[in-house]
């Protein structure tokens, strides 16, 4: 699934123009905030700068961060590997870097999964 939770309350663009950004050659990152062991795996809008992930993994032995790295992968069409989680690995809050995107592109692809 693609996530469904965007549009519920705002536009999913809109939400997503609050987006941490920063970008380096040949990638970029944001942050995100994992709620684990939810029943599907979705995105469901901004927390504080922060895409917000419902991950159906438990939060066990990096399940959930891996779950996490695979949704984003196919949310973004980029190979999972291109995926990569840089800091809070313990945490909900983690600062995620994914390879080969800019950070227009990144936008536009989140965006085409919200319906925005």
């Amino acid at each position: 699934m693609k996530g469904g939770c965007f549009g519920k309350k705002d536009s999913g663009m809109d939400e997503l123009q609050a987006l941490k950004l920063q970008a380096g050659e040949g990638w970029v990152e944001f942050w995100i905030r994992v709620q684990p062991k939810a029943s599907s795996n979705e995105m469901c809008g901004m927390v504080q700068g922060e895409l917000k992930l419902k991950i159906k993994a438990p939060p066990l032995e990096g399940k959930a961060n891996r779950a996490a790295q695979e949704f984003l992968g196919e949310v973004l069409d980029v190979a999972k590997g291109k995926v990569e989680i840089v800091s809070g690995k313990a945490s909900r809050s983690k600062k995620v870097r994914v390879w080969g995107l800019k950070p227009q592109e990144l936008l536009q692809r989140l965006k085409g999964t919200t319906g925005g």
